[in-house]
């Protein structure tokens, strides 16, 4: 009968119709004034300068929030320090970094003027590293270098985009 509920059906039309339609980002309450339609709107979304930030130092911890906001709570949530100037000699240190327990982070500015972040953490037989970046991640890269009893292993990766999941 006519009285059964039809499930989910796609009203294409309207679909149509809204991907005409300029809307504001969905950061808009984060200070993006950017009002676009369909695909061009997700496209930004996706790269959206005004989009949060969550915590890098841990999958466990779930702050998210501004540039401002996470940079103060890396200080207080997670005791992260910044480094004024970081040489490569101070990044080279592995005393400088391992001294304080089995992970922590060290706030710097590169050369370029953009704010980084080195993450780091350690377990018995681990050691993971990556430096995350506040500012257009592909223009940067690095290379880490661990010196241990005769040996080293190098990689080198690309400085990563806070916003990413790690």
């Amino acid at each position: 009968t006519c009285r059964q509920p039809l499930g989910s059906i796609r009203n294409r039309a309207l679909e149509k119709l809204a991907a005409c339609l300029n809307l504001p980002c969905k950061y808009s309450d984060a200070s993006c004034i950017e009002c676009l339609s369909g695909k061009d709107r997700e496209a930004h979304e996706a790269s959206c300068p005004h989009r949060p930030y969550g915590c890098p130092m841990s999958a466990s911890c779930s702050f998210t929030g501004s540039k401002e906001e996470l940079l103060e709570h890396l200080r207080t949530g997670h005791s992260v320090r910044r480094r004024s100037p970081v040489t490569k000699a101070v990044l080279q240190s592995s005393a400088n970094f391992l001294e304080g327990g089995v992970a922590g982070g060290v706030l710097f500015t590169a050369d370029s003027g953009d704010e980084m972040l080195f993450i780091w953490s350690q377990t018995i037989h681990v050691l993971q590293a990556c430096i995350v970046t506040f500012g257009v991640p592909h223009s940067h890269s690095y290379s880490l270098a661990i010196r241990a009893r005769g040996r080293e292993i190098t990689w080198n990766a690309p400085v990563r985009d806070a916003r990413e999941p790690g």
